[in-house]
């Protein structure tokens, strides 16, 4: 996978940060998105799956392990931890809880750039987990239904609820084929970006 091809999603709530990762990132060859919270950045994983995340800890709407935990139930794209807690066992907590690697603030931009190189070619050489579904999100138009997180991300509630009920025999077809039970959907109202 070339630098080119490779898209990041930067998670951080501090624009000079923020910024500046997309600048470095661009400059080396990555397309790159961002988002300042966890809803944006669970919104824009679910509709356009990044390569790889780099996450921040301290987000303004949840905490930075709890949208490693969501974005590791839908999917097992790599996760790069950048943040200002550097205490041992938070690296170790944000190990354990599905970071692929962890950084400190403040950091070297060119210990960044090898970090996420080692980080995609490990992800890249390792086969794909066994008695995983191929997709735990299925796109339909506007909508996204994450399997995983049991959720139908849509514009408004009552067309999200119509498309829930006009979803549910794909649904169900799903679940035959790959044997996972799908009990319920959390419809959300978020608005896709």
């Amino acid at each position: 996978m070339t630098a080119g091809s490779t898209r990041i999603l930067v998670v951080d709530d501090e624009r000079p940060i923020r910024r500046a990762l997309e600048v470095t990132l661009a400059k080396t060859g990555y397309t790159v998105s961002t988002a300042i919270d966890a809803s944006e950045a669970l919104t824009q994983a679910a509709l356009q799956p990044p390569d790889l995340v780099i996450l921040d800890l301290m987000l303004p709407d949840a905490d930075g392990l709890e949208v490693c935990r969501r974005l590791r139930t839908s999917n097992d794209l790599p996760i790069l931890m950048l943040t200002a807690r550097g205490e041992p066992m938070d690296r170790v907590i944000g190990l354990e809880v599905g970071a692929d690697d962890y950084l400190t603030k403040p950091f070297n931009p060119r210990e960044l750039l090898a970090r996420i190189r080692a980080v995609l070619r490990r992800a890249h050489s390792l086969p794909p987990k066994r008695g995983t579904p191929r997709t735990r999100a299925m796109r339909f138009d506007r909508w996204v239904l994450e399997i995983g997180r049991r959720e139908l991300v849509g514009e408004d509630y009552r067309s999200a609820r119509q498309e829930a009920f006009a979803l549910w025999p794909r649904a169900r077809r799903y679940e035959r084929r790959s044997g996972r039970k799908i009990p319920f959907f959390r419809l959300e109202t978020r608005r896709p970006r």
